[in-house]
């Protein structure tokens, strides 16, 4: 049996937190498959192209194709159903969008028991893993939700799974670990092939020895060649953070302007890895592992639910909310945010519905305690960035190091005077995104205009030389008219 390192990591997070971590709600419970009887399916409010009949009353086959993002992921169906009606509602993310909801009637309870794409070999070439990738609905599912094909590029030398699943309460990535460690190893060996990687070092924190040991007793003999360890990290929020998990496992400081890949580090969550191994069996992404947990939830547990799956159908199934007022919020207890109105069924990056009971916030004038700045893990000063902001002034906030942010909650955990700190610096960071794209916007107008102006001014250009032209033809004609009348006078 292959013997891999597992070293534990001397590097410290600065700042963060250390704090009961509620995962014993659910890390032991049974895992739950779970079908609703309707689905909710959010369409991509950005450009799209649909890819199946949603006429009322049409029958779609699990797994068959509903449609293609902008960045040309294909969505699969998640089980064999009847096209119900098409809603408005609003996008399941941190800042609702108005969207339209594709609403389903399950007709068939399974998902794809045969492969819906031709299954490919063992050693594919990179261009067929990622058009594969993509026609399987392959997104990171840890939570950004960015095209996975888009990461294989570059000159990419290793692989870091990462399995920190560092905010409290959650327990997805771990059971995914536990329950589909062959699956994660199979796409362990692919992408090292494909891509030629070196070296891949497997992340997890210290309160996960179950998931480590389910990798470690399936790790396969193909792998034994190859540069391959574990890294045990000390549990604390948020380590899981993808560049402060590379320092601390590699030593490796990415600078926030830079992605991963451009220092040839591919980083994947578990879970992605498992969707993986089944997109190169043939079977596109229908499902996922979801952790419905907190002190609300009569039940805890963590159930495998296809996408769309409605919120309240996982709320029910893990024995609804203790009797009161809650918050539920997709996400955990930091990086969560409470789900809108109108929302539309569980997505492929959602890991966790978290629900406390509603607590009443009463906010109070800032203490310059510095204790935000103690428990930021990027070591900004919350306190500066929120005055800055509450002020207008964006540009001295992000002087200051805004865009560095994770918004991962720490300071507000810890804010004695209950300051919505991360909720501000999201606006922050949404408004300067949203200047940034208008100064794109005039900077492409602008261009166009000035490429218009050149445009022009080179085609009256073009046209005054053809004029000339003409004109000198034309005085030379009537010189040689002239000449030769005066030859005929004589």
């Amino acid at each position: 049996m292959t013997k891999y390192a597992t070293t534990l990591s001397t590097r410290r997070l600065p700042g963060g937190l250390s704090a009961p971590d509620g995962k014993g709600l659910t890390a032991q419970v049974p895992l739950r498959p779970l079908t609703p009887e309707t689905l909710r399916i959010a369409l991509p409010t950005e450009r799209y192209m649909p890819l199946a009949a949603w006429s009322i009353g049409s029958i779609i086959k699990a797994g068959a194709p509903l449609f293609m993002t902008a960045q040309g992921v294909i969505q699969a169906c998640p089980r064999t159903v009847q096209v119900t009606q098409l809603v408005d509602g609003m996008t399941l993310s941190s800042i609702p969008e108005r969207c339209q909801i594709l609403q389903l009637t399950v007709l068939e309870p399974s998902p794809p028991t045969q492969p819906c794409l031709a299954p490919l070999s063992s050693r594919p070439d990179p261009a067929d893993l990622q058009k594969r990738a993509a026609e399987a609905g392959l997104v990171g599912l840890g939570g950004a939700g960015f095209p996975a094909h888009q990461k294989w590029s570059g000159e990419l030398h290793t692989l870091v799974v990462n399995g920190a699943e560092c905010e409290p309460f959650l327990t997805a990535d771990e059971r995914v670990m536990r329950e589909r460690a062959p699956a994660i190893w199979h796409a362990i060996d692919v992408l090292m092939r494909a891509y030629s990687l070196t070296k891949c070092v497997i992340v997890l924190e210290d309160n996960t020895p179950d998931a480590l040991a389910a990798l470690q007793t399936t790790h396969p003999e193909a792998l034994q060649d190859r540069d391959v360890s574990f890294t045990i990290l000390e549990s604390r929020y948020p380590s899981g953070a993808e560049r402060q998990l590379i320092w601390l496992a590699l030593g490796l400081e990415i600078p926030t302007t830079a992605r991963p890949v451009e220092y040839g580090i591919l980083v994947h969550n578990p879970g992605t890895l498992a969707a993986l191994a089944d997109a190169i069996d043939g079977y596109p992404l229908t499902d996922r592992i979801v952790t419905v947990t907190g002190p609300s939830i009569i039940s805890p547990g963590v159930f495998r639910a296809p996408i769309g799956t409605p919120i309240n159908a996982l709320i029910a199934a893990a024995g609804g909310l203790q009797p009161g007022d809650h918050q539920v919020r997709h996400g955990g207890p930091y990086m969560g945010w409470e789900i809108p109105e109108e929302a539309p069924g569980m997505h492929a990056m959602t890991h966790c519905l978290y629900a406390a009971p509603a607590i009443a916030r009463t906010t109070s004038p800032c203490i310059r305690c510095g204790l935000c700045a103690e428990a930021c893990p990027v070591q900004l000063q919350p306190q500066q960035l929120f005055a800055a902001l509450s002020h207008g002034q964006l540009d001295h906030a992000m002087h200051e190091g805004l865009a560095h942010c994770l918004r991962c909650g720490a300071c507000d955990q810890v804010c004695p005077s209950a300051l919505p700190l991360t909720d501000q610096f999201q606006t922050g960071l949404t408004r300067q995104r949203a200047l940034s794209d208008e100064a794109k916007r005039a900077d492409r107008a602008r261009e166009r205009f000035n490429a218009r102006a050149r445009r022009l001014e080179r085609q009256a250009a073009e046209a005054e030389t053809r004029r000339h032209t003409r004109r000198q033809q034309s005085e030379s004609a009537l010189e040689r008219i002239r000449a030769a009348r005066a030859k005929e006078s004589i």
